[in-house]
């Protein structure tokens, strides 16, 4: 994602106009298509912010996203837009480096007023698979309910790797990073989605959990 803001006019060629190309060429040739986008098309400003909410990107990940977004709503029923919060897995390269760090008694930093809702792989496929196989067209979300801060995360792996939780330095995202956009909420209402394809995404805590303790044993 920093990718998009510090090559613009790369990034733009490749998930706007070539995406929309692409996109246009398969409906027309009868292929259904889902289009990736991101909870980033919003500010942050409302939790749970539902499929209706007007789009407000503040990064340029999220513009692009947005404007890929408006371009090809109305192409045809043929497509539908699944925007998903943040997707994680035992394979991300920040959460191995704190459990390597944090198993060696060295200190990790993680920011209190970043936040995320952690959203399984194994489900968030399986929601992608189901919305695209079966066709469901129009704009869907996928998410938890609630969100945690990245401090909240390395704490939490802290204490399944049953290390003192001190080891953890929280710090703010505001004074130590050089973001484009901090958001007060990153989570979508996915409520729609849950009963349609009859899913549950669990709470932040039980997704980072259970990637943890797959972690705590490679």
């Amino acid at each position: 994602m920093a990718n998009c803001n510090q090559n613009k006019n790369h990034s733009y060629l490749i998930n706007v106009i070539n995406t929309v190309k692409l996109i246009e060429k398969l409906t027309m040739n009868g292929v259904f298509v889902s289009f990736l986008s991101s909870n980033q098309v919003f500010d942050g400003e409302v939790a749970l912010n539902s499929t209706s909410h007007p789009l407000n990107p503040k990064t340029e990940y999220g513009k692009q996203k947005a404007e890929t977004e408006n371009l090809i709503s109305n192409f045809s029923p043929l497509v539908s837009i699944i925007r998903l919060t943040k997707v994680v897995h035992a394979g991300l390269n920040i959460f191995n480096s704190w459990v390597k760090k944090l198993k060696k008694n060295e200190t990790i930093t993680a920011f209190n007023d970043y936040f995320c809702a952690p959203l399984d792989i194994k489900l968030c496929t399986e929601a992608i698979y189901r919305i695209t196989t079966q066709k469901f067209s129009g704009t869907w979300h996928v998410s938890p309910k609630n969100q945690i801060s990245y401090s909240e995360i390395a704490t939490l792996i802290a204490k399944i790797l049953s290390v003192e939780t001190s080891l953890v330095n929280s710090c703010s995202a505001k004074d130590h990073s050089k973001l484009e956009h901090i958001p007060k909420n990153t989570t979508l209402d996915a409520s729609p989605t849950r009963k349609l394809l009859n899913l549950e995404f669990p709470i932040a805590e039980k997704v980072i959990s259970k990637i943890a303790a797959k972690m705590e044993v490679t």
